[in-house]
């Protein structure tokens, strides 16, 4: 989440799209979706409270138990929304071609099967892959841009499950960073939080 001067803030999820969960789960990687959600200070303040985002289109991503949160400069701010574009256009592209294949008629599959599948095997796509490149792990990216500590954390002591990297991250992280509870735990959250 990033917020702005005025209290207002954008939530970015990323997720899988190329592939089903289950053809997620089974280790393979395709084309994420960066989705991106814009909050008034009201919205944002009652997320804080709340741990639920009030949005539509939130499937992958509507309830949250725990932050961390740090202050950051406009200049900074600019540096991740940047680096979050990438993320949006290679989706909207993805979604573009998929689209032209899937309404091509017969005689123009082909030609629409090529421009796709030259867009999926480009060098240095971004890629979503539920073990190694996933929602925790951008996450953990992007804010490494503008933190020596994540980024340090990231190539040192990254761990395999969002719930390890947020705690190895309370860690290590300095004074300038805090962290957080969201919203009320469920007893199985309160178990799993111990």
């Amino acid at each position: 989440m990033l917020q702005d001067e005025k209290g207002n803030a954008q939530i970015f999820s990323y997720n899988g799209m190329q592939y089903s969960l289950l053809e997620c789960l089974l280790g393979k990687a395709g084309v994420g979706k960066m989705k991106v959600f814009t909050l008034t200070k009201a919205e944002k303040d009652a997320f804080l409270l709340s741990g639920n985002l009030q949005v539509e289109d939130t499937a992958e991503c509507d309830n949250f138990d725990r932050m961390l949160y740090r202050y950051i400069s406009r200049e900074e701010f600019e540096q991740i929304q940047k680096e979050v574009e990438k993320y949006i256009i290679t989706g909207t592209e993805y979604e573009k071609l998929y689209a032209i294949y899937y309404n091509t008629t017969v005689e123009g599959k082909k030609i629409a099967a090529d421009e796709l599948n030259a867009f999926l095997n480009q060098e240095g796509l971004l890629k979503y892959q539920i073990y190694t490149h996933n929602c925790d792990t951008v996450a953990r990216e992007l804010i490494a841009i503008i933190d020596k500590e994540v980024r340090e954390f990231n190539i040192n002591e990254k761990r395999l499950t969002p719930t390890d990297n947020y705690l190895g991250l309370c860690n290590i992280v300095g004074e300038t960073w805090g962290y957080k509870k969201i919203g009320e735990d469920t007893l199985i959250e309160h178990f799993f939080w111990k």
